[in-house]
């Protein structure tokens, strides 16, 4: 017996999602499900820094606060070397699992940072 397909369309997402932007020490935001306004003040000037030491600030304030937490940079350069930091200052366990899945890779699939895995 054939099923006709269904397109199944889901507008309310399981985790809230907050959409803003940094304007000095402020994150000004709405929340997808709710639509709500709001603001969070973050402990710094984002004004007074880099742009790169902002980002890497703000993200290293949200996961210390529990909050998962999607970054958006320009490009891949730009998100290698955000990791890297991110990396250094957060003192997490190594990805056991993930680190023997690279490992099993041939040499270029994993790209020019293999090497620095492990």
């Amino acid at each position: 017996m054939h099923r006709p397909e269904r397109v199944i369309t889901v507008h309310k997402r399981l985790v809230e999602l907050r959409k803003g932007v940094l304007v000095g020490p402020l994150f000004r935001y709405q929340e997808h499900n709710s639509s709500m306004v709001g603001q969070e003040e973050f402990g710094m000037d984002i004004a007074e820094t880099s742009f790169g030491g902002a980002v890497l600030a703000v993200t290293l304030q949200l996961t210390a606060q529990g909050e998962p937490t999607l970054v958006f940079v320009k490009d891949r350069r730009s998100s290698v070397r955000l990791c890297y930091r991110l990396a250094e200052r957060l003192h997490l366990p190594p990805a056991q699992q993930t680190i023997e899945q690279l490992a099993a890779l041939p040499p270029h699939a994993a790209g020019p940072h293999r090497f620095k895995i492990g």
